[in-house]
């Protein structure tokens, strides 16, 4: 992909979701608006700016979620145990 904005079918194919999704990502504000230009009345989008970004995102929660450990109560522990 050579191109720096490409069609919204192209980011679709990427990430194997439909373009609809990808409208709804956008509506979400989980493509950000840096991260595409509208040109009359189509969207081109800036695909290798979603997708690092989508590796940051999920690199940062796997991280959040390796730091917390969870601590058990003693409330929680079961009875018939």
């Amino acid at each position: 992909m050579a191109d720096k904005y490409v069609p919204v079918e192209d980011v679709a194919k990427l990430f194997s979701v439909t373009p609809h999704t990808v409208r709804i990502w956008v509506g979400e504000g989980k493509i950000g608006s840096d991260m595409y230009v509208k040109i009359v009345k189509t969207y081109r989008y800036d695909i290798q700016g979603i997708e690092n970004a989508f590796l940051n995102t999920n690199k940062d929660s796997v991280e959040k979620e390796a730091v917390s450990d969870y601590e058990f109560g003693t409330d929680m522990l079961d009875e018939d145990f």
